[in-house]
């Protein structure tokens, strides 16, 4: 009588959503090599002050609030 292997369970949530963010994460790092400039967060020059005051404005209006 022989017994065949179980198949292995199913990735869990939780790690195909870790899977999906790291990939997205190295495609960004490729994406910014491949445009020879490796920082990720900068697409050139600096914000003007208005941008930086308005963006605590924007955020809070598109709904990036705290739910506690």
């Amino acid at each position: 009588m022989s017994y065949s292997p179980a198949p292995p369970p199913p990735l869990s949530r939780a790690t195909l959503v870790i899977g999906l963010y790291g990939a997205m994460g190295i495609a960004a790092f490729l994406l910014a090599a491949g445009r020879g400039d490796p920082d990720l967060y900068r697409l050139g020059g600096s914000p003007a002050l208005w941008q930086l005051a308005a963006a605590p404005a924007w955020a809070s209006r598109s709904g990036w609030r705290s739910s506690g």
